[in-house]
């Protein structure tokens, strides 16, 4: 069973990746400002929950996104949701 701060952090991470496709940012800019290269992006993308905080906050950056809002409003999602 994954805590309340797994959960939080996947949902912070899902909310992203579809912000990321919405506004169709190119994951080679997301590597550029992460400091990885484009693969390493997109093993994240497609095979995982989960990514580094240097790519979270150059994706919500380069998607407009608030990345302290996004955290606050997935911490509170999971409270709400203990599932």
């Amino acid at each position: 069973m994954l805590t309340q701060a797994q959960r939080a952090a996947a949902k912070a991470v899902e909310n992203t990746k579809k912000r990321m496709l919405l506004t169709k940012t190119p994951r080679v800019r997301i590597a550029e400002e992460s400091g990885v290269n484009r693969q390493t992006v997109a093993k994240y993308i497609e095979h995982s929950n989960d990514m580094t905080l240097s790519m979270f906050l150059a994706a919500q950056q380069l998607t407009g996104g608030d990345p302290v809002k996004e955290l606050a409003d997935a911490l509170q999602a999971t409270e709400k949701d203990p599932a």
